[in-house]
């Protein structure tokens, strides 16, 4: 965005009269009404005694609780401002941004291959210019694709505190990102031990606003970085006493060569879409006996998946035969084998307000009011009395995702709300599933007492309330 239309909007979101910002900054309107227009720039050697009065002005203006939602038009990308001083130096540090890159545009023969390239030191600044330089790419790219590649360091601890504290607040209005992460798996057990919930709880809360697809790399990616391919490369390092620095790179020759040598490493695509999870089942009969003849250990749902659908209930849903056949299958398999259920009580209560039974790689098989109890009834068919701990019940906000564990793999699985974007991500770990386990059994996860009286007991209660009691 540039410096005219950037003022411009923070003018209007300020609510200052054009006449009270020009007199402010000690110009003449017609001076300030160039300047808006892109007519001409502020002075190159004054633009930071210009950027920090400009910003001063509008922080007065703006400041007031959570006023960070006010700048989402602008800066997609952001975080909640503790005081006016640090709104502040936020917009002084967009304002001279813009100028700096308004001023490279008009003057500088060669600006898509720089000679140098700026850095920024200490976690404010960087936290500052993230917002700064990925909002502008993200408000620039309008109805174009924009692919962001990373090794995002969301967990180094140098960095764990600067990236908790952005918001996406206006994301889902952009329906053209495409988010890429690389990680190899040492560093990811490390995540899993260390992180693990919130790696997972962080999967639905980015598909809000972007496809994320997750790549394994067999080498160790030594840099941390952001790449959004074909415009600037973000590079994240930590100086010897620990302070962050950030440089950004937008040398397009090397922005080439990055991308091609990231590309050529031993790179795999562990996450699939629908049509990729389809079409990889087609090429792979054999994939649900593999998976189910290592024993399904545990299932994690936290979404109402429709493992009591019978086979003749998928075809009311788009798709081939053979997925349909994979699906009850595998569904079967679990049914009526020593899997663990683990459940959160909002995955239960959901079917019978909703109605919808999810299927993966199909949709949600949808029940009218009538008909979801006797769905739920089937449950009693299943369920082992004498062994109720097969059954455990989570009394806890969990992230909307489901997870299945198998030996040595953990396939986690993430559906929107209109049951048809979905995405699979298959990893060859038994980390989530050691972490969740630990976190039951040293009651970071609340479970709930569960036996097949309780569940008589739950059944009844459907049947004579809309609303049923809790356990």
């Amino acid at each position: 965005m540039n410096t005219g239309k950037l003022l411009e909007k923070l003018i209007d979101i300020a609510k200052i009269p054009k006449t009270d910002f020009a007199l402010n900054m000690n110009m003449t309107p017609s001076g300030l009404s160039k300047i808006l227009t892109g007519k001409r720039l502020p002075v190159l050697k004054e633009k930071k005694a210009f950027s920090r009065q400009a910003a001063l002005c509008f922080a007065e203006a703006i400041y007031d609780f959570n006023c960070y939602m006010k700048l989402e038009e602008i800066f997609p990308v952001i975080y909640n401002f503790n005081s006016k001083y640090e709104l502040e130096i936020f917009l002084a540090s967009a304002v001279e941004y813009s100028i700096d890159r308004d001023f490279v545009e008009e003057n500088s023969e060669n600006k898509n291959y720089p000679d140098t390239e700026a850095s920024f030191l200490g976690k404010k600044t960087v936290l500052n210019m993230i917002c700064i330089i990925i909002s502008d790419q993200i408000t620039n790219a309008k109805d174009r694709i924009l692919p962001f590649y990373s090794t995002l360091p969301l967990f180094d601890p140098v960095y764990s505190g600067t990236f908790v504290k952005i918001k996406t607040v206006n994301l889902r209005n952009w329906k053209n990102l495409s988010m890429n992460h690389f990680f190899d798996y040492s560093s990811l057990e490390v995540v899993f031990d260390k992180y693990g919930m919130t790696f997972l709880s962080s999967i639905p809360k980015l598909h809000l606003f972007a496809n994320l697809d997750l790549w394994i790399t067999e080498e160790k990616m030594e840099s941390a970085f952001i790449l959004l391919k074909d415009q600037v490369l973000l590079v994240f390092n930590v100086q010897l006493d620990g302070t962050p620095l950030l440089t950004a790179i937008r040398h397009k020759g090397y922005l080439n060569v990055f991308f091609t040598s990231l590309m050529k490493r031993k790179i795999k695509k562990i996450s699939y879409s629908r049509s990729e999870a389809s079409a990889l089942l087609e090429a792979n009969p054999t994939f649900i006996d593999k998976l189910t003849s290592a024993g399904v250990d545990t299932v994690y749902n936290f979404i109402s998946l429709g493992y009591l659908l019978e086979r003749h209930e998928l075809d009311v849903l788009d798709g081939k035969d053979i997925v349909k056949d994979f699906i009850s299958k595998f569904f079967n398999c679990i049914l009526t084998t020593e899997t663990t259920f683990a459940v959160t009580l909002d995955a239960m209560t959901s079917f019978f307000t909703s109605g919808k039974a999810i299927v993966p790689l199909l949709g949600a098989v949808d029940f009218a009011q009538e008909e979801r109890l006797p769905y739920l009834e089937r449950f009693g068919f299943y369920l082992d009395r004498k062994k109720p701990d097969k059954i455990q019940v989570l009394n806890c906000d969990m992230p909307y995702i489901a997870i299945i564990c198998s030996a040595g793999a953990n396939i986690v699985y993430y559906v929107d709300s209109t049951y048809q974007s979905e995405r699979f991500y298959y990893f060859k770990t038994d980390k989530i599933n050691e972490m969740l386990k630990d976190k039951i059994a040293d009651g970071s996860l609340k479970t709930l007492d569960f036996s097949g009286e309780i569940w008589d007991y739950y059944v009844e209660e459907l049947k004579t309330n809309v609303h049923p009691a809790s356990f």
